[in-house]
């Protein structure tokens, strides 16, 4: 079994999906969750200064209910969470993070849309570089 789990989350339906299975998971005893909330960088050519800062206060705001909301659910199912939000390239954070965390497994959600599938998501290139176990929930 899993003793270090790796869940990434970003609000989407595949996220929350992947949550889900991971709290499942991590209901065995002595497991680990850890709970990542990866913000991609803010753009970089914004037209304003305030621009730039709304869109960060935005962002700031989204992944503070995407966190709460995964908290809450972890709670119902009596799983403590270790949790963070990064900013950064979503598979990067994920993989860097599961290594430097001695992870055994990253769960991430799947998406269906077809520039996913044609260009590689987030998914395709945690499979790819992952130095553990990855399960893609769908």
């Amino acid at each position: 079994m899993y003793r270090r789990i790796l869940v990434g989350i970003d609000g989407s339906p595949g996220a929350t999906a992947a949550l889900r299975r991971a709290i499942l998971l991590a209901r065995e005893p002595a497991v680990t969750l850890y709970v990542v909330a990866v913000e991609e960088h803010l753009p970089r050519f914004a037209a304003t200064v305030g621009e730039t800062e709304d869109a960060r206060q935005e962002r700031e705001a989204y992944f503070g209910k995407v966190i709460d909301d995964a908290k809450k659910l972890a709670a119902d199912m009596n799983v403590e969470i270790a949790w963070e939000t990064v900013r950064g390239n979503p598979p990067k954070i994920l993989v860097d993070r599961a290594r430097e965390l001695d992870c055994d497994l990253i769960v991430v959600g799947h998406t269906r849309h077809v520039w996913g599938n044609l260009l590689g998501s987030t998914a395709d290139r945690v499979v790819d570089h992952a130095h553990c176990d990855v399960l893609v929930v769908r």
